[in-house]
């Protein structure tokens, strides 16, 4: 028995190997043998915190997603509540860790609400959302569907700015998205 697990933070240690692991290769990369073997403990060992994969998926998405809220927690405080520094945040989280947010919202983890932390905190992240992006009827969804699919085409590399700036490209994109606009059809633009 090592040191570490003798002072009850194996748990800890397993995450951050796994986190680490995640992104360096993603989540097929994943090895629950790897990881106990980078920690110093028997191959045997994680199961005593984790009983399967899923179980350790869930758990770093669990803190995925509170780093996420974090985020954009800190981004609202900082901005007066602005939408676009939400944005910039959430997108922000997902190009820092790339393999994390597809772990988030990918289908690694099969029986996502089986795991009732993973689902308390991506409600909390998505009630952040919500609650600072109150107005329009589903606001926060249409907000959250548009920063969700630009960070995907962002990190696929399907989406590249013309004059290499990233953050530039990203803020003339969420300059452009409005979820609570309402726009009144013209005769022109309904062919009449």
């Amino acid at each position: 028995m090592t040191a570490a697990y003798h002072h009850g933070d194996l748990r800890h240690m397993l995450l951050y190997a796994a986190t680490q692991q995640l992104e360096r290769s993603g989540p097929a990369g994943l090895s629950l043998r790897a990881i106990a073997r980078e920690v110093g403990v028997s191959p045997a060992a994680p199961y005593a915190h984790f009983p399967d994969k899923e179980s350790l998926l869930a758990a770093i998405a669990t803190g995925g997603f509170s780093l996420l809220r974090d985020a954009c927690v800190s981004a609202a405080e900082s901005s007066g509540g602005d939408p676009k520094a939400l944005g910039r945040a959430y997108i922000g989280f997902a190009l820092a860790h790339p393999h994390l947010y597809r772990l988030m919202f990918g289908g690694s983890i099969e029986n996502f609400a089986g795991h009732p932390e993973l689902d308390g905190a991506s409600q909390a992240a998505f009630g952040f959302l919500r609650l600072n992006l109150a107005g329009a009827p589903d606001a926060a969804s249409a907000a959250w569907a548009f920063v969700h699919g630009l960070a995907m085409l962002l990190i696929d590399r399907r989406l590249r700015p013309d004059d290499g700036d990233i953050h530039r490209l990203i803020d003339r994109l969420l300059q452009r998205f409005d979820p609570g606009r309402r726009r009144t059809p013209d005769s022109a633009s309904l062919g009449l």
